[in-house]
């Protein structure tokens, strides 16, 4: 009886072993996924702010647009 109680036990711990290293696996792939996006997003900021300094507003069209 004392051997089935060990094993259990040992299977129990194993199992949350077992959990514990999905739980860390699936956090590393969200932050993972979560930093690409991050990435792509920046990107993308940088090459529409890089678009947006290319445009030349003359000053009278800006005098006109203000008043």
């Amino acid at each position: 009886r004392k051997h089935d109680s060990g094993a259990a036990d040992l299977e129990r711990v194993t199992d949350y072993a077992e959990e514990k290293e999905i739980q860390s696996s699936n956090l590393e792939t969200a932050m993972s996924v979560i930093g690409d996006r991050r990435s792509r997003e920046q990107k993308a900021k940088q090459e529409r702010e890089k678009e947006l300094a290319k445009v030349t507003i003359k000053k009278e069209d800006l005098e006109l647009i203000v008043s």
